[in-house]
């Protein structure tokens, strides 16, 4: 699989409407500058609320600064759900950020770094976070 360098974002979603609107709002203002492309993939797994509808609407609200796609994936559990975010992927970096958790301001801009810096393969990266 040959992917376009950049760094594609996976929330994987189980009736999230009422807490993935402030983790959604912390991504639109991560401080990428334009160094890399960036997607978010959110994953809704089941989920039998609005998950899609807060979705679609908090990212129109915030001005829908990179793409995002959302996909149903009706195996529950997060395994099935990461699995049709990676497979979904446009770029060659997967983050995966929890649909509760904010990513300090610059996370992503570090991550893309580190990937592209080092001379092998990274199959893990990992941080602290804050759960909302």
């Amino acid at each position: 699989m040959n992917l376009e360098s950049g760094v594609s974002v996976i929330i994987c979603c189980y009736n999230s409407a009422f807490r993935i609107e402030k983790t959604l709002k912390n991504l639109a203002f991560q401080n990428i500058n334009g160094n890399f492309k960036c997607e978010i993939i959110v994953v809704n797994n089941a989920s039998i609320d609005d998950t899609e509808k807060v979705v679609n609407q908090v990212w129109e609200e915030c001005g829908n600064p990179y793409p995002l796609k959302i996909y149903f994936e009706v195996s529950p559990g997060l395994a099935f759900a990461r699995k049709c975010g990676v497979k979904n992927a446009r770029y060659s970096y997967s983050v995966f950020c929890d649909d509760d958790n904010w990513l300090a301001p610059d996370y992503l801009s570090k991550v893309f770094q580190i990937f592209k810096k080092s001379n092998k393969k990274i199959g893990v990266i990992g941080g602290a976070s804050t759960p909302v």
